[in-house]
């Protein structure tokens, strides 16, 4: 299943929280905003505007000059009121961490800047909720950007690739299944089983022996098949790069695992797709998980 996952770059307008899975107890990612980061830890992935049984992280509220932890959307502050004017940018990305602690019997939710060691932000809860779910939202009237969320999983089923924007020339990730990575480079988002414009790198197919890269789904390859038995795995993530660069008029995809500069597959056409958004897929019949995607 999957259900709105944020591995890389995310836009969000209003006040109505994205989940996705989460089994941490710390997150890190970067937020682009004029005001108003909200950040969810919750037991479950109900959304709505009501919503007690969750812990309300907001960056940069007030028009960018507080911030607060709360019990409930609009709840109860388990943390004071911390005074961070001008905290967010609405034309740069402003990383941020969040770190959950059990102590004894409470939950300690501490919150920071990227770089920095302290936090500017502390709250405590006496009955602490489960957390399964980590959630983001921008607020009433006003839109913002999420991206490089770590760490971040996602589970899919099937052949149906979820899109995301993306304006970057490479990306790492990891990924854990038994047979069948799929990510999309993509000019738009569309979806479906019968896209042709797009790249799709096939990494751990026919049963975990063979990659390849094709233009269009199922479509044209622009690499040799690559032999690579027991590239994947079931019970482990394993990491991998994709890297693209224009050589004169052609496009060049490379592909690698992580660790390892040399590719072990390399696909050109020299008819290049202008690239925008990344998707993430598994195939028909099996399911996949993928995290730590960047950027």
């Amino acid at each position: 299943s999957y259900r709105n996952v944020i591995p890389g770059e995310i836009s969000l307008s209003g006040y109505n929280y994205q989940y996705q899975p989460w089994n941490h107890n710390n997150v890190i990612f970067e937020a682009k905003t004029s005001t108003d980061v909200h950040v969810a830890l919750s037991p479950d992935s109900e959304e709505g505007q009501d919503k007690d049984d969750v812990y309300e992280i907001v960056i940069g509220g007030w028009t960018n000059s507080q911030s607060v932890i709360r019990r409930g959307m609009q709840g109860t502050n388990i943390s004071g009121f911390a005074a961070t004017p001008g905290i967010l940018s609405p034309t740069e990305f402003r990383g941020f961490w969040i770190k959950t602690r059990q102590v004894r019997t409470k939950l300690v939710i501490t919150v920071g800047k990227s770089g920095e060691n302290d936090p500017f932000m502390t709250g405590e809860d006496k009955n602490p909720l489960p957390l399964k779910y980590l959630g983001f939202s921008a607020f009433y009237g006003f839109s913002a950007s999420y991206r490089n969320v770590i760490p971040g999983e996602i589970s899919l089923s099937g052949y149906n690739y979820q899109y995301q924007p993306w304006n970057h020339n490479n990306v790492i990730f990891e990924a854990k299944t038994s047979t069948d990575v799929h990510v999309a480079l993509s000019p738009d988002s569309e979806e479906g089983q019968d896209k042709d414009d797009v790249y799709e790198i096939v990494i751990g197919g026919w049963t975990n022996s063979q990659s390849v890269i094709r233009r269009g789904m199922q479509g044209t390859n622009i690499s040799g098949f690559a032999a690579t038995p027991g590239i994947l795995s079931p019970t482990e993530f394993r990491g991998f790069w994709i890297k693209t660069r224009q050589v004169r008029t052609k496009l060049v995809i490379t592909v690698g695992k992580s660790g390892e500069n040399d590719p072990f597959m390399t696909g050109e056409d020299k008819n290049p797709l202008p690239l925008k958004y990344l998707g993430f897929s598994a195939f028909y019949g099996f399911s996949a998980s993928y995290r730590n995607v960047i950027p």
